[in-house]
């Protein structure tokens, strides 16, 4: 995250910049541990998340500050300081941190805490000439928000994250299914979620700690039921050449 703070807070003699340290849900985070980097000046938030740091002879340029907690995935903001603004005011210094999940896995960012996605196993229908793959069951968590977030602790790095397409499926219930075989085609009962549609494009941008990633979409999901699973689910690819992780599907419901 980038914030461009112009100006300074403080006394003209000392030049100090203030800051606070929430979570996501703008609670106050105390204990956090703030470092101006470059300068081995570090600060501890208090009660309420606030900090600050003297300026006094920082040179001009982007000043980086880094805020972690052992509870929360790291943030960074860059402050663009200049000593000859002396005395102008600025925009305090704001971190926002995600709670650090403690297994890996997709966990949706909701209204005051994380809802976890449980993975759940494909199950394949063939015949001769189709595949078809689904979910039996579907879980629980529900959203409200149309353009949902989610935090996805991985165990991959981002390139292999892609090198295994991970996509976001709308899901449909379906009772019956024409498969085709050597007698044409028959309906058979299956009775799973299948993907309805192409996949649904999102953003995938790394958080500042190691295999902690957020999943952003650009636009609303209309109201059903999604799912986070590589390609196979469309039967592009074969489920054993993925990742463990990525071998079941993680489902969640748009209200």
């Amino acid at each position: 995250m980038l914030s461009i703070l112009f100006g300074l807070w403080g006394c003209s003699s000392t030049p100090t910049v203030t800051g606070s340290v929430q979570d996501i849900w703008n609670k106050p985070i105390e204990g956090a541990m703030i470092q101006m980097e470059g300068t081995g000046s570090q600060q501890s938030s208090d009660s309420q998340g606030n900090f600050s740091f003297s300026l006094q002879d920082i040179e001009s340029g982007n000043v980086r500050f880094r805020a972690g907690h052992n509870e929360f995935i790291h943030d960074v903001e860059v402050l663009v300081y200049s000593p000859e603004m002396e005395g102008d005011s600025i925009d305090t210094l704001s971190f926002n941190l995600y709670p650090k999940p403690s297994n890996k896995g997709f966990f949706a960012v909701g209204q005051s805490e994380y809802a976890e996605l449980t993975g759940g196993e494909l199950v394949e229908y063939a015949s001769p000439f189709k595949k078809v793959y689904g979910l039996a069951r579907v879980n629980d968590v529900k959203l409200s928000d149309a353009t949902p977030s989610f935090v996805y602790h991985s165990t991959l790095r981002k390139e292999e994250i892609k090198q295994t397409n991970l996509s976001a499926y709308k899901l449909a219930f379906t009772e019956k299914e024409a498969m085709t075989s050597f007698l044409g085609d028959i309906d058979v009962e299956i009775d799973l979620w299948v993907a309805d549609g192409a996949e649904i494009p999102f953003n995938l941008r790394s958080l500042d700690q190691d295999h902690m990633y957020l999943i952003e979409f650009p636009s609303d999901l209309e109201k059903g039921v999604y799912a986070f699973s590589g390609r196979y689910l469309e039967g592009k690819t074969d489920s054993g050449n993925l990742p463990k992780e990525l071998q079941v599907a993680y489902t969640f419901e748009i209200k």
